[in-house]
């Protein structure tokens, strides 16, 4: 009788353990855009807003180069404040690595564009996220592009 009341007792209260994250306080703002590379739309780029203390959201452009922020793999957003925008090819842990090599850029694969270390590991690039809203960056090879339209 006793494991019985307890079966029934463990089936009514569930075996719910997941956390449950409350991302209220957080005030996470909605940010998408698109990013074109020298006129045309970059595709399978990661995009990051990074925050001061290092922090970030990102996002990752599809072939129309759009792209939408992510605070990490389970919500949208980007906490307000300054950041500095950072787009980078390949992997995240690329940043920098071999881009600005003419001879590494004309053997990758024509999908692949190697953005110059500009418009990530020296991004000047900076927004102010406050609202929701599109950011469009129009990269340039020259690296004249330094704000969003």
């Amino acid at each position: 009788m006793t494991l019985m009341v307890l079966t029934a007792v463990v089936a009514l209260t569930g075996c719910d353990t997941a956390v449950q994250t409350d991302y209220s306080k957080l005030g996470l703002v909605e940010v998408s855009g698109k990013i074109t590379f020298d006129g045309k739309p970059l595709s399978d780029a990661t995009v990051m807003f990074e925050a001061p203390d290092e922090t970030y959201s990102y996002g990752k452009t599809d072939e129309s180069g759009h792209y939408t922020m992510m605070f990490n793999t389970e919500k949208t957003g980007v906490t307000p404040g300054k950041k500095i925008v950072r787009v980078v090819t390949g992997s995240v842990g690329d940043i920098g690595a071999g881009e600005g090599d003419e001879e590494e850029e004309q053997s990758a694969p024509a999908q692949q564009v190697a953005v110059p270390k500009c418009y990530n590991q020296k991004s000047k690039i900076e927004v102010d996220v406050k609202t929701s809203a599109t950011f469009n960056f129009d990269l340039k090879t020259d690296c004249s592009t330094t704000g969003p339209s």
